[in-house]
């Protein structure tokens, strides 16, 4: 069944018995407005029309008491959690993903980012129609509790989730406009798959300053990502990798200039091919428990290292996630299932 997106109108009817005062005078109307997004009707009055007195000050005239604040909404936004890259609800890396109508100011997203308290919170508008399950094209934009990011990996996969399994899609790919350019998101016979641009890599002298922050003696290799924002640590077998604790205070600092990410990694037994974790205490999240574009850059180097192009890997998170990798020239495609643990209204 079609589902419509973004936000919804969300206007309530006073009693006689209650005094109102228009959202507009509310801290929340206030609010609202400043989001200027939809223009609110007035509210019901008691013989069912639109009050004339709709955006001021009302009293009741069976009690003459002064008018009270009600609260009136001015949207209601469709909000899902999706546990990304796994099957299992309660693992994985959780995304909260937002339906919109239209464009939110970036200032609304990151309240909304940090109210969700997730990694990360991605915002959807679909571009070529209205009608959610007839869109192809969606702008999509990811935040942190604190930041807005270039590329999320595990919040595109939530957002492909809510699109084929919750509106109804009639499309088996869809395309997203984001920061980091076109991305696309197909059904396979394994779960979801995304298109993401590849990271290669290159080789560095270990930065000895984060040694100490990550409780680790050694690495056997220390590589740059080519944009410069993440920093690969190739840890020695006998690296106990599940249970590295790190100080991050410490680890703020002690990074290269520029660094926005570390990434911990091991070559595995099967049935995987490496595993890995990452800390990204700049972003806000101390430890993502799943991060597809910390992939982007393991899938070039390990893909390298062991000459396949087809990869198994673990986040070896807490919560733990499975991805599969697939490289084509330039672009990493991750595969992964994601399960739905609850959808809601966001009120603004």
């Amino acid at each position: 069944m079609s589902l419509g997106c973004g936000a919804q109108p969300d206007v309530k009817a006073p009693t006689v018995e209650q005094d109102f005062e228009f959202g507009e005078q509310t801290e929340r109307g206030q609010r609202a407005d400043r989001l200027g997004r939809i223009e609110r009707p007035g509210y019901l009055s008691k013989g069912g029309g639109h009050d004339e007195g709709a955006g001021r000050s009302v009293r009741n005239p069976h009690t003459q008491r002064a008018a009270r604040s009600y609260t009136v909404f001015a949207m209601q936004i469709p909000l899902w959690q999706v546990d990304a890259f796994t099957g299992v609800a309660f693992r994985g890396n959780p995304a909260a993903v937002c339906l919109l109508e239209k464009p939110l100011v970036p200032a609304v997203m990151q309240s909304i980012a940090a109210e969700m308290n997730l990694s990360e919170t991605a915002f959807l508008v679909p571009l070529d129609t209205a009608d959610c399950a007839q869109a192809r094209t969606f702008a999509l934009r990811w935040f942190t509790p604190t930041v807005e990011v270039p590329l999320c990996g595990h919040a595109t996969l939530a957002s492909s989730a809510v699109l084929f399994g919750e509106t109804g899609s009639v499309h088996r790919e869809i395309e997203f406009q984001t920061a980091s350019g076109k991305l696309c998101s197909r059904k396979t016979e394994h779960g979801l798959e995304i298109d993401l641009p590849g990271c290669p890599s290159h080789s560095i002298p270990c930065p000895e300053s984060v040694l100490g922050p990550l409780g680790i003696a050694d690495v056997e290799e220390a590589r740059l990502a080519n944009d410069g924002r993440k920093l690969l640590l190739r840890l020695p077998p006998k690296t106990d990798l599940r249970a590295i604790a790190p100080d991050f205070s410490a680890l703020l600092v002690a990074v290269p200039p520029g660094v926005r990410g570390v990434v911990v990694t091991q070559k595995s037994a099967p049935p995987y091919d490496f595993i890995s974790r990452y800390f990204a205490p700049w972003a806000g999240v101390p430890e993502d428990p799943v991060t597809g574009a910390a992939h982007c850059a393991l899938g070039p180097y390990w893909g390298e290292v062991l000459q396949k192009n087809q990869l198994a890997a673990h986040q070896a998170s807490a919560r733990g996630g499975d991805l599969m990798l697939r490289l084509s020239g330039d672009r990493v495609l991750l595969s992964g299932k994601a399960v739905v643990v609850f959808e809601g209204k966001l009120r603004l």
